[in-house]
């Protein structure tokens, strides 16, 4: 289901694809569009070590809200060719590459290397915190019905790492697992330079400090430290939360506290409205506002600074929250 999810994301936000390399050269392009055709790289080598010349061929192209790229070698000795396609839209962290099977085959080894070196990011072994937390809410959201105020349970559990923070970064994994409609072995990409503000060096911005915390925020993710440890308490995740139509447009608003719990403003501009989100930093318990409560109670998280603590909604709210998945 995760997997259809993903590829109705992209269908959505990809209205051109394909390689056109008969396009006219007088042909005049929207600012926002760069067509494949001047965007390749051709190059000939013997790859495989065995003598003979083979040939790749990686090309990518853009438009407004996704981006689409194709990797293609030849073996010059069989003919035998090999291709993989990636699409994105720009609103995902995360993209699904299906690797072709005779890639995996031992002795093409050499050419599935040379593809991941053209196509993709750096190699992880793991998953950083930030997309671990993805990766568990995806496996424990639940849609809620019956309840006043919340109609999502996100993710519960904090994972504890040692400072300094680390600061996410593009990469790619590569899965092996039989969950289907997944595909049993294919590249997960994680866009973590996304949760970056304009440098990387400006990124974590605190946002809270009292005697026993600090609230750290990028551009889509929140960060609690306690002493000399820190976690990942929110990210944002097209799939799971919700986000806006493109990762440049920071989705974490005003948030505030209030005793043991974090309110957050989720801004998703554009695609949807916007939505909060409530966030327990003892237990990591992390689930979303219905669309009309988030309207009123993002109404009262300012600015200006209120104290909403004994606001009637908002013990109600607190009240509810307990309830969800003790």
């Amino acid at each position: 289901m995760r997997y259809l999810i993903v590829l109705l994301l992209f269908a959505q936000c990809s209205k051109h694809t394909a390689d056109h390399r008969t396009a006219q050269t007088d042909t005049v392009y929207p600012p926002w569009y760069t067509p494949p055709d001047l965007r390749t790289h051709y190059q000939t080598m013997d790859i495989n070590s065995d003598g003979v010349l083979d040939s790749i061929d990686v090309g990518s192209s853009g438009g407004s809200g996704f981006g689409s790229a194709s990797g293609t070698i030849i073996n010059g000795k069989t003919g035998e060719k090999f291709t993989i396609e990636s699409e994105s839209c720009f609103c995902a962290f995360r993209t699904i590459v299906e690797i072709p099977p005779a890639l995996l085959l031992p002795e093409n080894q050499a050419f599935k290397s040379k593809m991941e070196a053209e196509m993709l990011p750096r190699k992880a072994a793991s998953p950083d915190p930030s997309l671990q937390w993805i990766l568990q809410g995806l496996q424990q959201k639940h849609d809620l019905t019956g309840r006043k105020y919340f109609d999502i349970y996100v993710n519960k559990g904090i994972d504890w790492q040692p400072l300094p923070i680390l600061l996410p970064e593009d990469y790619f994994l590569e899965i092996l697992e039989n969950k289907p409609p997944l595909p049993g072995h294919y590249y997960l990409t994680y866009a973590g330079s996304n949760h970056y503000l304009n440098v990387k060096t400006d990124t974590l911005q605190q946002r809270y400090r009292d005697e026993d915390i600090v609230l750290w925020a990028t551009a889509h993710g929140i960060v609690l430290q306690k002493a000399d440890r820190y976690a990942w308490v929110f990210v944002t995740d097209i799939e799971l939360t919700g986000g806006p139509d493109k990762l440049r447009w920071a989705s974490i608003g005003y948030f505030k506290k209030v005793g043991n719990i974090l309110i957050v403003n989720h801004l998703r501009p554009t695609s949807s409205e916007g939505k909060v989100f409530v966030i327990d930093l003892e237990t990591g318990k992390c689930a979303g506002l219905s669309t009309e409560m988030s309207t009123e109670i993002s109404a009262m998280l300012g600015p200006p600074e209120q104290q909403i603590a004994d606001h009637p909604l908002i013990r109600e709210m607190m009240e509810e929250f307990k309830t969800l998945y003790k």
